[in-house]
């Protein structure tokens, strides 16, 4: 599961209680603030007992594992959490991330902010060493977070090229996850307009099903859940 849950969220217990209801084997967490740490530590030490936790603000980022965490470090190439841990003999490589937003240079028309331009080097720059980096890791791999780029852009190409799409490969329609409810100064956006949250996979490991779930937790993301399968044998789409 991955879920970027909006630093400035207020309802821990909301997000606490969404994730007993999906109950994944590992979650990555975006905008992973202090109050959701502390929650977490408190209420969800018994079912995810392996943590990997660096809170803050829009930079805060958690992995809560049922399975032993083998190793933790920061990738090589963006903002995210990686680490390894085992399975069937195995071992798989896990990596959460949150790459930058592009800049979006606004005007306000009629206190409406109106895009007027847009930079989306930061994120580029960062998917070229996420690719240079997945291509480099040998065995089952998963990638999963708020990578800011839909799937109509170039650097979508770049990682489909190169893991599965758990939802493109195991599910239909547009699959949006941002934003959900989210006020752009006196607008508000009532549905999910992007899909930018994923959850990728390689070297064996491919999606069985997925969805997405928008959820009143006060977070600006919908959550993304797949479930995988790590097998033998793949062939990319």
């Amino acid at each position: 599961m991955t879920f970027n849950q909006l630093f400035t969220n207020r309802g821990s217990a909301d997000v606490i209680k969404e994730l007993r209801a999906q109950s994944p084997d590992v979650v990555g967490f975006q905008e992973f603030s202090p109050l959701l740490a502390a929650a977490v530590q408190k209420e969800l030490i018994g079912e995810y007992p392996y943590q990997y936790l660096a809170p803050g603000n829009q930079a805060g980022l958690g992995l809560l594992s049922g399975y032993p965490l083998l190793t933790t470090r920061e990738p090589d190439t963006a903002h995210g959490q990686r680490v390894t841990i085992q399975l069937d003999g195995q071992t798989v490589t896990i990596i959460s991330m949150h790459l930058s937003a592009p800049y979006i240079n606004r005007r306000k028309l009629w206190s409406v902010p109106i895009p007027i331009g847009y930079d989306a080097s930061a994120p580029t720059q960062q998917v070229k060493r996420l690719a240079r980096e997945v291509d480099a890791i040998n065995g089952p791999l998963i990638v999963m977070g708020d990578f800011n780029t839909s799937d109509r852009e170039p650097r979508y190409a770049q990682l489909a090229a190169r893991m599965h799409d758990a939802f493109r490969e195991t599910n239909w329609g547009f699959g949006f996850t941002f934003p959900d409810h989210k006020s752009f100064g006196s607008l508000t956006i009532p549905i999910p307009l992007v899909r930018i949250d994923y959850i990728w996979s390689k070297g064996g490991i491919l999606p069985v099903m997925s969805h997405v779930e928008c959820n009143s937790t006060g977070a600006d993301h919908c959550f993304l859940v797949a479930d995988l399968r790590l097998g033998t044998a793949e062939v990319l789409k």
